[in-house]
């Protein structure tokens, strides 16, 4: 089945409540065909989260996942050793939305 859209929302930040570039945990990113609508995001956050929002998009399934269920994922940034300070893992839950 395909999907209107996809909302991903942050619902934790490893090292706090606010990522290295001031998201914050609760915000919403609202997905639909042609991408991202209506909000600006760190281009690490939609490299990381893009695969799998254009999957349920186009109604394929991901690996791991069982159809249905909460689909959560993660933004990977780098280590303390770089320049974001350690800033750690920013967690979505990616939830489809059928209307």
């Amino acid at each position: 089945m395909k999907y209107k859209k996809v909302i991903a929302e942050i619902v934790e930040i490893e090292t706090g409540t606010t990522c290295s570039v001031g998201h914050k945990v609760g915000e919403k990113f609202v997905f639909d065909e042609n991408g991202l609508i209506d909000k600006n995001a760190c281009v690490v956050m939609l490299k990381s989260i893009m695969l799998p929002v254009k999957a349920l998009l186009k109604g394929q399934e991901l690996p791991g996942h069982t159809k249905g269920e909460e689909i959560y994922w993660g933004c990977h940034h780098p280590g303390a050793e770089t320049i974001y300070k350690g800033i750690g893992r920013v967690i979505f839950r990616l939830t489809p939305v059928t209307k």
